[in-house]
């Protein structure tokens, strides 16, 4: 009996191995999404400045919205169980970037909200990818540095609420996040 059990159980094991989560795996578009993520913080490196590095910024951004948009088209949101969730959250990144066009981070609102529900996504990136596109913002994610080490937020909608909103969602209290991101504001 024991002998048995010990083999089922490494039946067991060695099935997990090959689960179809991680043999459906669109690895081709994993790996462009990462090497698009990649391009993009590269060329967030440093900070523009002067126009002709701003356009190079926007260039990148203008074409990485464009392959997103037929990624989108062709497969659906990339999530989880199609791409991994790394590559997953570099396209929540390239969308996120993709602030010269408002109505496509809209529709990915809309495309990702039911994914968040079943753990395909990740849902602090809905709150971000949210207060990116509307104002007042829901959750808090989107301010300025306003004094060296002092960073605020941009408009809230129901602030009294907004804790309760970002813990249910994973997220730090907004005590926490103002602190952390203080913490890069420049003197």
């Amino acid at each position: 009996m024991k002998r048995l059990l010990a083999l089922l159980f490494i039946a067991l094991i060695a099935s997990c191995k090959h689960s179809p989560l991680q043999t459906s795996l669109n690895s081709p578009l994993r790996d462009e999404l990462l090497q698009m993520e990649a391009d993009d913080q590269t060329a967030r490196a440093s900070v523009p400045k002067n126009p002709a590095e701003i356009q190079a910024l926007m260039a990148v951004d203008a074409r990485h919205t464009s392959r997103m948009k037929e990624i989108v088209d062709t497969h659906g949101w990339p999530s989880y169980s199609i791409v991994g969730k790394d590559a997953s959250s570099a396209a929540w990144l390239l969308v996120q970037h993709a602030d010269s066009d408002p109505e496509f981070q809209r529709r990915i609102l809309t495309l990702i909200e039911p994914l968040v529900k079943s753990g395909e996504v990740k849902a602090s990136n809905y709150a971000y990818l949210w207060d990116r596109t509307h104002e007042p913002q829901r959750y808090g994610t989107q301010g300025r540095c306003v004094a060296k080490g002092h960073w605020e937020p941009l408009e809230i909608e129901a602030p009294s609420q907004l804790d309760t909103r970002r813990t249910s969602l994973g997220m730090p209290t907004m005590a926490e996040y103002v602190k952390a991101v203080s913490e890069i504001c420049p003197g």
